[in-house]
């Protein structure tokens, strides 16, 4: 758009994935009960997806508690790049004075902590409030996009 050319085809794109789940610690007779570290790696090439780098990693902690032996506690830390190309075009957008893509900046990457507490109210019904702070909101620097702190609550119904 910005030079006149026809558009680049690109051909060949990847992406890889690799997951884990390991219980560290057995707490009980039930199949959950421990503790188990969880984490993902995700790669996509950088024309393929709005991230190039995700990475999650996070621990549960199952059958802490005799009385209530399915509720459950999470914590959870995420990253993510964003595409270096839609960086590159968020900032030829800014330098030429054109539209911006993503209304907030150049986007880069950020991050996420999350804690939750899993209750198995009644079989097939599960509540689980959560309380999340994001860093860079959105891949952007704080002075443009200020962290967040965010309370929620979840409710399952399985029937």
């Amino acid at each position: 758009m910005l030079t006149g050319l026809p558009p680049r085809q690109d051909r060949g794109r990847i992406q890889v994935w690799v997951t884990f789940d390991q219980m560290l610690m057995r707490t009980g007779p039930y199949l959950n009960d421990g503790l188990t570290v969880l984490g993902a790696y995700v790669y996509d090439s950088s024309d393929n997806s709005f991230y190039q780098h995700f990475l999650w990693g996070g621990m549960l902690y199952s059958g802490f508690w005799a009385e209530r032996h399915a509720d459950q506690i999470g914590l959870g830390i995420t990253y993510y790049q964003v595409s270096p190309n839609l960086s590159r075009t968020e900032s030829l957008e800014q330098a030429f004075g054109l539209p911006p893509t993503y209304v907030h900046g150049v986007q880069g990457h950020a991050m996420a902590f999350e804690l939750n507490y899993q209750i198995a109210a009644y079989r097939g019904i599960v509540i689980q409030p959560e309380f999340e702070y994001f860093l860079r909101p959105g891949g952007v620097p704080s002075s443009h996009v200020p962290n967040a702190a965010v309370a929620g609550v979840k409710v399952y119904v399985n029937f």
